[in-house]
């Protein structure tokens, strides 16, 4: 070889090697359009549907599940590697791009307490069908005539549940959970070969639920002409770890406990005098002239919550509404990690993406005992959200404990009504 053609060939190597280092340093591609997701579960495949939309560098995203659309905050892409990731909820998913962007595989992330959840995770572009089998014309049909309407539901740790049912001509099933504390989100599924199967995913909770029908004796007073009813037996799947046992059979009279019944104040508890950290981490009291000597709201919640996530924007609304007129609305966050600095961090990241308008401060840890231990002002911390209702002499008037999202429907209108005729009467709004 002549020493021309080696320094060719010698140039050539050099621009394959640049060409090769730039596309490797180029960050991949996803395929637009609606994709198939899903967590791996103890008890199986738990599935959801991803919208993924714009161009590189602009992607957005949204979790669907049903009517519900959960925009993803941070989407990015560096090389091959590919972010979904719910600052505010302290959740990712992390998984590694291939087949020309139209796929990605990894690991869904939640930090719980001391320690983080890790769930095997999976999408492709196209939607297909929930979950398999697709539901026959035969299970169309049964799932019309039992799937809509009020079922009963206990599960096997005691609580009483009802679930309001909707099936469609397509055979989708969708199911409202509602607990005397809380909803259960968006439930999408299907009923085929007399099985139930029911998931929801918005990053912060990933539940599975699966059941069969079976046709059980029953003797209801109330109803002489029935010896038979249907009841589903099955199994509640929660994130990694958790799972329980559940049945449901249809009651339109079931009813839960009264929420503003669950807790009760403590007579001789000062609430101005309980200390707490504001976002910058100093030290503040109930009694700082922002709240005390007004009527107000104080909220026990934590940004690990999507309950509390739709009950901030009640509050907002209540914020907006009524603020001028003298309500003072105060958000105690109660977190996961014990992390001081974390924990404040992670609050001022959700004030951030909420655009929360009344002060926050950091309370405690999680633990509903050790929030009654921070928060004594009530004599049991029952559930998050927890809605402490003061008026302006400083004396609790009622503690209302959960919050029925959007996902309830009606029972949602229901409790916003409610939230701002209690709002009305603390500030003596005819």
């Amino acid at each position: 070889m002549s020493l021309l053609q080696s320094r060719f060939v010698l140039a050539l190597a050099t621009v394959l090697c640049l060409v090769v280092s730039d596309a490797s340093a180029q960050d991949a591609t996803l395929q637009t359009g609606r994709w198939s997701a899903f967590v791996a579960t103890n008890g199986g495949r738990l599935p959801f549907f991803i919208d993924i939309a714009g161009s590189p560098g602009e992607y957005t995203a949204h979790v669907v599940n049903g009517e519900e659309r959960v925009d993803v905050p941070v989407v990015r892409v560096e090389g091959m590697t590919a972010t979904l990731e719910w600052d505010h909820y302290d959740a990712r998913i992390i998984a590694t791009v291939y087949e020309n962007g139209g796929a990605i595989k990894g690991s869904y992330f939640k930090t719980r307490s001391s320690e983080v959840a890790e769930l095997p995770f999976m999408a492709r572009l196209g939607e297909t069908p929930r979950f398999e089998p697709a539901p026959s014309q035969a299970d169309i049909k049964i799932a019309e005539s039992r799937f809509n309407e009020r079922w009963r539901l206990e599960f096997g740790d005691g609580t009483l549940a009802m679930v309001d049912f909707e099936s469609d001509e397509n055979g989708a099933v969708s199911a409202s959970i509602q607990t005397p504390t809380g909803d259960y989100r968006y439930l999408v599924g299907s009923f085929a070969r007399n099985r139930l199967k029911l998931s929801t995913f918005d990053g912060a909770h990933a539940f599975l639920l699966d059941a069969r029908m079976k046709s059980v004796p029953i003797s209801d007073p109330l109803r002489p002409d029935l010896s038979h009813t249907f009841q589903l037996e099955g199994r509640f799947f929660s994130g990694r770890h958790y799972q329980d046992t559940w049945t449901a059979r249809p009651d339109p009279f079931v009813e839960l406990e009264n929420p503003y019944l669950l807790a009760q104040p403590v007579d001789g508890v000062d609430l101005d005098s309980l200390e707490f950290l504001d976002l910058d981490g100093s030290t503040v009291t109930l009694g700082d002239e922002r709240f005390a000597g007004k009527a107000r709201i104080i909220e026990l919640f934590g940004t690990w919550c999507p309950n509390c996530f739709d009950a901030t924007r009640v509050l907002k609304d209540l914020h907006e509404r009524y603020a001028d007129q003298g309500l003072a609305i105060t958000a105690l966050g109660f977190e996961v990690t014990g992390d001081t600095e974390r924990d404040l961090e992670q609050l001022r990241k959700y004030r951030d993406r909420m655009e929360v308008p009344y002060p926050m401060l950091l309370a405690g840890n999680s633990s509903k005992t050790e929030a009654q231990q921070r928060f004594p002002a009530i004599d049991e911390v029952v559930a998050y959200p927890t809605f402490v209702f003061v008026d302006a002499s400083g004396t609790i008037r009622w503690v209302y404990s959960g919050f029925s999202g959007p996902g309830t429907g009606q029972a949602y209108v229901d409790l916003r009504r409610d939230l701002f005729s209690k709002v009305e009467l603390l500030l003596g709004i005819d």
